[in-house]
């Protein structure tokens, strides 16, 4: 039975809190096994669901995601690849499915802890006897005290998360702005990835980046200065143009930097002159490996990044050729 609306009166108010209401009660309903039981057996002709009784299946608990989204959802559930769901995969998925609202909600307020502090007062759980059992005789007035408590309480600290969010979304999309205005200044801009699918990832980290080489230098210097790629230019941070075989010869000698780029805000070290900081020795670094972090942290971590990404793809398609991964 539905309970009386709080808010205002007028038409408007009661009809969007009884819309709110429907939703919720819809949704209660999908967490009770039996009555998920009932809306998985409707039309089944078997004990099995499908995808096309799935999305109806949700649509009925008032559960809001899209046909990609459901589907995906579905052949997650779909444990043993039968191509449907049998009940308790089924009800698992009403458990566990969360729209992105519901999870960030989840990961900010703590509701069972504040609704068991509002229950634990109205029961003064300070004797031996079972505080279940105290709270299975509470007085329908001190259950609606603690209820009251605990919607006011959720209530302003829901209104504090929620303040949160808009100044960091705000902070967000300024930030975003700024990029848009300056595309070229920003190093940690982010891209689209390639995440690949289950057997790109089956294959493990050596399939994309290749084996390991105990001759680095040896390595380095074939991926920088003769593999494909190497010639290929880009730009860096501060405008200028670069490429891989360039950068190399920066990092083996700076005297090997374009003249015109040396008033670009750029600061060179020599790997050389780094061995003896304490970080380094601690580490135990190689000059090679010295020489990798001086990469990394340059122009080139625009291509490094590139290629593990294996995205933006038509730079990436730069990058690769016969004895490139």
């Amino acid at each position: 039975q539905s309970p009386k609306c709080k808010m205002s009166n007028t038409n408007k108010d009661q009809v969007e809190w009884y819309a709110v209401w429907e939703r919720a009660e819809k949704f209660l309903r999908s967490q009770q096994r039996e009555e998920a039981r009932k809306v998985f057996r409707l039309g089944l002709s078997q004990d099995i669901m499908d995808l096309q009784s799935y999305s109806k299946a949700i649509k009925e608990f008032g559960i809001d995601i899209d046909e990609s989204s459901a589907c995906q959802w579905f052949q997650k559930m779909d444990l043993y690849n039968r191509g449907g769901l049998d009940f308790n995969e089924f009800f698992n998925s009403l458990k566990l499915n969360q729209t992105p609202v519901a999870q960030w909600v989840a990961s900010i307020v703590p509701f069972a802890q504040l609704l068991g502090v509002c229950l634990n007062s109205i029961i003064k759980t300070n004797d031996d006897v079972d505080p279940l059992r105290k709270l299975s005789a509470a007085k329908p007035r001190d259950v609606d005290i603690a209820m009251d408590v605990f919607a006011t309480a959720l209530k302003n600290y829901f209104a504090s998360k929620l303040d949160e969010l808009r100044r960091t979304l705000e902070a967000q999309d300024k930030r975003a702005a700024e990029q848009a205005s300056a595309p070229g200044d920003n190093k940690f801009m982010l891209v689209n990835t390639a995440a690949g699918s289950a057997d790109d990832f089956l294959k493990g980290l050596t399939h994309r980046t290749g084996l390991p080489r105990d001759d680095i230098g040896k390595a380095m210097w074939e991926e920088h200065e003769i593999l494909p790629g190497h010639d290929a230019k880009f730009k860096m941070i501060n405008g200028c143009e670069t490429t891989p075989a360039i950068e190399f010869g920066v990092v083996l000698d700076p005297a090997n930097y374009p003249p015109e780029n040396l008033s670009k805000k750029r600061v060179l070290r020599r790997p050389e002159d780094l061995m003896d900081l304490p970080l380094v020795r601690d580490a135990k670094l190689t000059l090679d490996e010295v020489r990798a972090v001086v990469l990394y942290t340059g122009p080139m971590f625009a291509v490094y990044n590139t290629v593990l990404r294996r995205a933006p793809e038509e730079d990436y398609k730069r990058f690769t050729g016969d004895g490139v991964n």
